[in-house]
């Protein structure tokens, strides 16, 4: 409440307590949080109509309470929301999966490095086998990953160029829901479907 806030701050100064210079500036840092915790940053890549502006401040308002809301337009973004209240942030946007794909990918490169460093003696041959066997197939996994992870850091060069959405071959749009389908995607449905054509064609 704006007059209570002031009604402080007046006794504040009127009364100038040891410190009081200290007290103010914590004090309006805390006002700051709270006014932050009550406002809603709504960024998407795209205008969000009225009625889905209403639906989205609707919902936010039954599990935080009050607050008032934004709504930006990021166009890097490319799909989904991000949604930013107080110090808490939700990220439904395609980037954001992007990223946390990426890290997921590099944190399992880094745990199947060190397993495979571990040295392990086996008297038994099958037992041997057995790890040499795992090892290979974690190995395939991974190489399977690196080229996906390469996938992935080139989706998220073309999303900071701005090409990121656009069907190399064509230069039509790739489409939202493929998109969010398949974040990686560089082709559109109908150039994909002729790439694989061509492939089959050339096995």
């Amino acid at each position: 409440d704006e007059a209570a806030a002031k009604k402080i701050v007046a006794k504040i100064v009127k009364e100038k307590p040891r410190h009081y210079v200290g007290i103010l500036t914590a004090y309006q840092r805390l006002l700051r949080l709270e006014i932050q915790k009550r406002h809603a940053i709504i960024e998407s890549a795209v205008e969000i109509d009225g009625n889905e502006r209403r639906s989205i401040t609707a919902k936010l308002k039954k599990q935080h309470g009050d607050i008032t809301a934004d709504f930006n337009i990021v166009p890097e973004l490319v799909g989904g929301l991000r949604i930013t209240l107080g110090s808490n942030v939700w990220d439904g946007t395609v980037k954001a999966r992007l990223e946390a794909l990426r890290n997921e990918m590099l944190s399992n490169s880094a745990d199947t490095g060190e397993h495979l460093k571990e040295n392990e003696n086996f008297a038994d041959p099958n037992d041997r086998a057995t790890v040499e066997e795992e090892h290979m197939l974690e190995q395939r996994v991974r190489d399977r990953e690196r080229k996906l992870l390469k996938k992935i850091n080139t989706a998220l060069s073309r999303i900071d160029s701005g090409e990121y959405g656009w069907c190399l071959e064509t230069g039509d749009p790739i489409g939202l829901p493929r998109l969010l389908a398949r974040p990686t995607a560089e082709y559109s449905i109908e150039a994909q479907e002729r790439h694989e054509k061509m492939e089959r064609l050339r096995a």
